[in-house]
């Protein structure tokens, strides 16, 4: 029995969008300190001779939604235009009819993930690094596999791949 591409697609959209779990995030209370909800705890740096006191400062930053959106979408349909333009040039030697078709369209698949990721990390404006590798691989994960899944069922559902991206990167962005 083969599970049907549709109701995979339908599967990860939900995960998606309904968040983690706040059981994900917590850590057993033996392992953290005791002013650790969120908070980091940071040592004045005004050169002191004094001794030093601890103040806590809100570690969470904030990002912006509406340009994640829109910048993700910008930056995606850039990456797409730019990795087709990459695929042709890979393919400038071919003298075939439809030989320079794939690699122009596979190009364009893999600029489009890294685009969108990009463009949505910059527009929301995070300073976090380790988010942008996550999202980016996060993007390419859901194109390698809306790809797939169009070839083996037959149901074109690659149009849903810069949808389910964008959900899974603002997922990643903003928690």
């Amino acid at each position: 029995m083969m599970i049907s591409p549709v109701r995979v697609v339908v599967g990860l959209a939900i995960m998606l969008t309904t968040g983690p779990a706040g059981a994900q995030y917590r850590v057993p209370s033996i392992l953290r300190p005791a002013n650790s909800v969120g908070l980091r705890t940071t040592l004045p740096t005004d050169g002191d001779a004094a001794p030093a006191t601890a103040r806590t400062v809100q570690s969470e930053e904030s990002i912006n939604g509406t340009g994640l959106v829109v910048a993700g979408l910008v930056g995606g349909a850039g990456g797409l235009l730019a990795g087709a333009a990459v695929g042709r040039e890979i393919a400038a030697g071919c003298h075939g009819e439809f030989c320079g078709l794939g690699p122009l369209i596979l190009g364009g698949l893999i600029g489009e993930s890294f685009g969108l990721a990009l463009g949505a990390h910059l527009g929301s404006g995070s300073t976090r690094g380790d988010r942008l590798a996550l999202s980016t691989l996060a993007a390419a994960g859901i194109m390698t596999g809306t790809v797939l899944a169009s070839l083996g069922g037959g149901v074109v559902i690659l149009p849903l791949a810069p949808l389910l991206q964008l959900a899974s990167v603002y997922a990643i962005e903003t928690h």
